[in-house]
């Protein structure tokens, strides 16, 4: 699943520089529709194995971050699909930013903005482990909350 479109991508370069980056060499100007679905079926594809870390793909709603960030990695991707091609510092430096954005949320460090999905309780409740942030490792509070 493509996690933007091409009204996406040309919401953030013009449809001439689309038209411009997949038109074959020789070809009449025209802007290559598939093309321009396949980088961005790449870029969601890329997407998914970072958010894949932390939460089930595709995702049920596309939060607005991660359309700007498959729409920089397909943009890069458009300009460099051609050898040798050298895309502008700007573009370069987008991709880079979505690809570190991406990390952060594979490591839990930036958050997706979806709703959670609320635990469901084991078989036997008696065996429940807890732990995460405010746990020992070996499942203890690791703090105290103080009243006021």
């Amino acid at each position: 699943m493509a996690y933007a479109t091409l009204a996406d991508l040309q919401a953030r370069t013009s449809t001439a520089n689309l038209t411009r980056l997949t038109t074959t060499l020789g070809d009449a100007p025209a802007l290559d529709q598939v093309a321009v679905g396949l980088a961005l079926a790449d870029a969601s594809a890329e997407a998914d194995s970072y958010i894949s870390r932390r939460t089930p793909v595709p995702l049920p709603m596309v939060p607005q971050a991660l359309v700007v960030a498959v729409c920089a990695i397909a943009l890069y991707e458009l300009y460099t699909r051609t050898d040798g091609a050298v895309p502008p510092e700007e573009v370069k430096d987008r991709a880079l930013a979505a690809r570190k954005w991406l990390r952060d949320v594979a490591e839990g460090t930036v958050n997706l903005g979806l709703s959670p999905v609320a635990p469901t309780a084991p078989a036997d409740a008696s065996s429940a482990r807890f732990g995460g942030p405010g746990y020992d490792r070996l499942g203890g509070a690791a703090f105290t909350w103080r009243g006021r």
